[in-house]
């Protein structure tokens, strides 16, 4: 993969004459066919070898190129083969809808032809080849996966990353590490979660980036995420403690968290509840908490003991319902005796708060709405000590019956 091919239409030889000067002195190496009217000669078999050579095809798009027969074989043939063909419209003209769907260069106006985006785009591809070392054995379909990342058309894009996602040859581990540094996100973050779903470390840097700025899918991530093993939880920690108010990522790192079992996980969810607590901590209302927050309590509470709620335990007097619905279920998950008597307290309060919980199996969860009173006589039941029994017989509810 030494050279561009340059496809155009004998009506367009001038062009194309001044394309290949252009692209020779920016040190690019081209091939034309010169040949293809010659009569007699069999210009199929040269044409199929240059194009397979080529690390990218320049599609001089016209009115009489787009009714050639010829330049629509050598552009179908290119995009066949992997081969990123970039369309240089030369004179206004309708694409194809396959070439509709690539980026293409206008140099319709003489004045204004983008010669240095042409010749850039030609060098980074020139340059991720390089840096991939595809051998000449690559399947096809991978190279059309790979041209597919610099669609104009994101589902092609998202597709090309599946494709190689899927694919068994071991180049394509190497292709999604380069696709970590494309310029286009969602390229990005695709190929971060893919590579992740392979246990590849070299996803690693990119995990954050994914989940902060994608649509993504929450069971899938999940298990990508956990493939990593411990060494992404650091990042995962840093997720938890950005400002950000876009709930899903957290929630996927609370998760996964959850799934790695990490007992040193117990500070960071602690400072992330803190934090959170301490922002609604004026706010009196009987609106939900974001998933992530009920989460990482229920996470939380699965990998400390008691003294590890300590912190937590001054936010039962917050002015949340929900808060103090949350931090009441902590303790009755963990049987803390020694906050026996708050929870006596709470059992006339009759404020209400909804929280997401887990399901015992199976994954997912659902939204509750409880009472504090209730949540509070539950927790006293799950402690079942004297005191705590106690306490329940002087319920308002008991009183009540």
């Amino acid at each position: 993969m030494s050279h561009v091919y340059i496809s155009y239409q004998n009506a367009d030889s001038d062009f194309a004459g001044f394309l290949m000067l252009q692209l020779e002195r920016a040190g690019i190496d081209t091939w034309m066919d010169k040949e293809r009217l010659r009569p007699g000669y069999d210009w199929s078999e040269d044409i199929d070898q240059a194009i397979q050579d080529a690390f990218a095809m320049v599609l001089i798009m016209s009115p009489d190129a787009k009714a050639s027969e010829y330049v629509t074989y050598e552009w179908g043939y290119a995009i066949g083969a992997g081969i990123r063909v970039i369309p240089v419209l030369i004179r206004d003209t309708p694409l194809h809808p396959r070439l509709a769907r690539i980026q293409y260069l206008n140099f319709t106006a003489p004045s204004l032809r983008p010669w240095n985006a042409l010749v850039q785009a030609l060098q980074e591809i020139q340059g991720d080849v390089a840096i991939l070392h595809l051998p000449r054995s690559t399947p096809a379909y991978i190279k059309r996966a790979i041209a597919a990342l610099d669609s104009a058309n994101p589902d092609e894009r998202r597709g090309g990353v599946a494709c190689l996602a899927d694919a068994p040859e071991p180049i394509v581990r190497d292709v999604l590490a380069h696709a970590m540094k494309h310029p286009l996100l969602d390229v990005r973050g695709n190929a971060t979660i893919a590579l992740a779903k392979a246990g590849d470390q070299r996803a690693l840097p990119g995990v954050e980036e994914a989940l902060m700025s994608q649509d993504i899918w929450f069971k899938e991530e999940v298990e990508a995420i956990c493939r990593l093993g411990t060494p992404i939880l650091p990042i995962l920690y840093n997720i938890l403690a950005t400002s950000s108010t876009y709930d899903q990522p957290k929630k996927i790192a609370v998760e996964a968290i959850h799934e790695l079992v990490s007992p040193d996980a117990a500070s960071s969810l602690a400072n992330f509840l803190v934090r959170f607590f301490d922002t609604v901590k004026q706010t009196n209302n009987n609106s939900g908490l974001p998933d992530s927050i009920c989460l990482a309590a229920d996470t939380l509470a699965s990998l400390t003991d008691c003294m590890g709620i300590e912190r937590l335990a001054g936010y039962l007097s917050s002015p949340h319902p929900a808060v103090r619905i949350l931090i009441i279920q902590m303790i009755g998950k963990l049987r803390c005796p020694d906050y026996i008597l708050p929870l006596s307290q709470l059992l006339q309060d009759d404020a209400t708060g909804t929280i997401w919980c887990r399901f015992d199996s199976g994954g997912g969860g659902y939204s509750k709405r409880s009472s504090v009173r209730s949540c509070a006589e539950e927790a006293l039941k799950n402690i079942d000590t004297p005191e705590a029994r106690a306490a329940l017989r002087h319920s308002p509810s008991d009183a009540e019956q």
